[in-house]
């Protein structure tokens, strides 16, 4: 294993679950895959697209940076060239050290809106993000603020849904 990009799909996916914390399913909602898919990735009978590892890298980067890198390297990119590190951050962003979580990238941000979509209605994430970006792009063309849509949409939710809280 002398190329970097060689490392086992498996292992990194192994070991970027349990950085995360997270269950089969919950790992797989993230990345938008179903568990059997999961369960292919860690028993090493398949292995995952770089765009995938990709997200992987950005997803665990907060947890455990050494480990995105390597996830990057295995799809052949880097952590900057991914976006989700810098090579050089600004003097402004070395000097707000403080102590405060970076934000996390859009990326991620729009996965946890499609996987909460998807887990009210019981499918993958696959299933319902083209729904949920045609909604979205409607909504702007009629220049209608995500809290617009949410107030007009109350009245027909159900359910109240469990909200992650940002950092």
């Amino acid at each position: 294993m002398s190329n970097p990009s060689e490392e086992r799909h498996d292992a990194l996916v192994v070991r970027a679950r349990s950085a995360l914390g997270m269950s089969r399913d919950d790992f797989a909602r993230l990345l938008g895959f179903s568990k059997r898919t999961v369960i292919r990735w860690e028993s090493g009978q398949s292995t995952l697209a770089p765009e995938t590892l990709g997200k992987l890298a950005t997803a665990v980067h907060r947890k455990d940076p050494a480990l995105a890198e390597r996830i990057a390297r295995a799809g052949d990119r880097t952590l900057e060239e991914l976006g989700i590190t810098r090579l050089h951050p600004p003097p402004e962003a070395k000097a707000a050290s403080d102590g405060a979580a970076p934000p996390l990238p859009d990326e991620c941000l729009v996965d946890a809106i499609v996987c909460a979509a998807a887990d009210a209605l019981k499918v993958v994430p696959e299933a319902v993000r083209p729904a949920v970006y045609a909604a979205f792009r409607r909504a702007r063309e009629l220049r209608m603020s995500a809290e617009a849509v949410e107030r007009a949409l109350r009245a027909f939710a159900p359910v109240q849904t469990k909200r992650p809280t940002r950092p």
